[in-house]
């Protein structure tokens, strides 16, 4: 029941954030909490806390502690920030069976899925005119954050289509990545399109190396000649300022001005740089309802650089314990949102719980059955 609450409020989150107001999923998060505490409770279920959890755990009381030390402070802000880190919290506490982890997944690719499929429908071909009905609910999704909502089922479905023998199974993981693709392009967010083919590449590596190891020459030559060819198709059907913003290196000068943001809250922290200036000091100061586009520069700014050191050892920990290719794929998502986004909230914790649960061997071993 406790995985199936979380999974749940999970997916009600990302799929309904961009249309309801914030103040209504924001109540899921504690409710779900909550309610998970007590089927943990009820069913005498075992706690495990390691050094992992107890970081997490020691982060979020520091962020709580630098609202009455900073001077400027945004109880709103913190509340939800920490909100957010309670999923973590829930996760690493609880033990999770393999089959728990495996619907996890499940769920996970099946929201991905439904959310690009509206984007595919909403818009066919990148070069037709966006005149669908269906086109009034991708806009209120908020288009520059559905390519970081689908990176989770991007990846699930690689990392499903390098395990798998039998050919049927492989030609629907592919149907199913091509349409989170797409999905990810559409947007024509660059940072959305790096969280999901970065991690992706990770794994496709990893299945080379074996492939070599194993001396499977053909399979590897085939794969390499579909790749060519769907990547060809793919360079076809980008079309106007699709291709122009991601293809052309000009677009990518705008990078420098996110450059400016993260220097000018550097800025901001003068005279407090062991414990910051609190959550929303920044968006008070630069007058603006987002962050600095980088989760490690709004750290520093709200939790100085207590905060920062425990906000990295969250990486340091994941990137020592995980033996796999599939958790380091997971972290690399989550390090890259963390890298060209602001909000740390389902985009950067799913993928975080993710690795952390692969640290255990034998949910390594989930696809492979």
């Amino acid at each position: 029941m406790f995985v199936h609450l979380l999974t749940w409020s999970w997916i009600i989150g990302f799929t309904f954030v961009w249309i309801l107001p914030d103040g209504i999923t924001n109540l899921i998060k504690p409710i779900v909490i909550c309610g998970c505490m007590i089927d943990v409770l009820r069913k005498k279920r075992s706690f495990r806390i390691d050094m992992f959890c107890g970081g997490l755990i020691v982060f979020g009381v520091h962020c709580v502690l630098c609202s009455f030390v900073a001077s400027e402070n945004q109880w709103l802000a913190t509340v939800s920030f920490g909100a957010n880190i309670l999923y973590a919290v829930c996760i690493c506490i609880c033990g999770y069976e393999k089959e728990e982890y495996r619907y996890m997944l499940r769920m996970l690719k099946a929201a991905s899925l439904v959310l690009a499929v509206v984007v595919l429908c909403s818009n066919p071909l990148p070069s037709l005119p966006e005149n669908n009905v269906l086109k009034l609910f991708s806009v209120a999704i908020n288009k520059n954050a559905v390519s970081y909502l689908i990176a989770p089922g991007s990846l699930i479905c690689m990392d499903q289509l390098l395990r798998r023998r039998r050919k049927i199974e492989k030609l629907i993981y592919a149907a199913e990545l091509a349409v989170l693709v797409y999905a990810g392009i559409y947007p024509m967010s660059r940072g959305g399109f790096l969280c999901i083919l970065l991690p992706i590449g990770l794994l496709v590596v990893d299945w080379v190396i074996q492939i070599i190891k194993q001396k499977e020459y053909t399979k590897l030559y085939v794969c390499i000649v579909l790749s060519n060819l769907c990547a060809a198709v793919g360079l076809l059907l980008l079309q106007g300022r699709y291709r122009e913003r991601l293809l052309s290196m000009d677009s990518y000068t705008y990078f420098s001005a996110r450059d400016t943001l993260a220097k000018e809250g550097i800025e901001l922290v003068k005279g407090s740089e062991l414990f910051g200036k609190g959550f929303g000091y920044y968006q008070k100061m630069m007058n603006t309802s987002y962050g600095s586009h980088n989760c490690f520069v709004d750290v520093y700014v709200a939790t100085g650089l207590i905060g920062v050191l425990l906000f990295c050892g969250i990486f340091v920990y994941l990137l020592v314990r995980l033996r796999n290719n599939t958790g380091r794929a997971w972290l690399g998502m989550a390090f890259l949102c963390a890298m060209v986004e602001s909000q740390m909230s389902y985009q950067f914790w799913i993928p975080i719980a993710m690795a952390y649960l692969l640290c255990n061997r034998e949910r390594c071993e989930v696809w492979k059955e």
